[in-house]
């Protein structure tokens, strides 16, 4: 919630879309990323094990799921692969929320 207060307010980055979805959107997504967190940790025997995964798994979702490199500058392959990650659609759906003016 500050993360995005500060993104609209504060950076006064323009919101075209429904405020009150992305607020949601941004709920879920965190939702899903402290869930992922716990799948990690109930995997791992130890916190060094925990801190190996959490970051080898990490960089490769940030990288392939659009929020810093877009999708369509990717090769088919890894644009497929993008699909099943957890953060390429809210990032996607995050875009259409407030650059497009989109409801869910």
């Amino acid at each position: 919630g500050v993360t995005l207060v500060t993104i609209i307010w504060g950076f006064q980055i323009p919101c075209n879309g429904p405020f009150h979805w992305l607020a949601i959107l941004t709920i879920l997504q965190g939702l899903a990323g402290m869930s992922f967190g716990f799948l990690i940790s109930a995997l791992c025997d130890t916190q060094a094990v925990a801190m190996q995964l959490s970051i080898g798994s990490f960089y490769p979702n940030l990288l392939l799921s659009g929020i810093l490199w877009p999708l369509e500058g990717m090769p088919v392959l890894l644009r497929k692969f993008a699909m099943f990650l957890p953060n390429t659609l809210a990032c996607s759906a995050m875009r259409d929320i407030m650059l497009r003016g989109w409801g869910i």
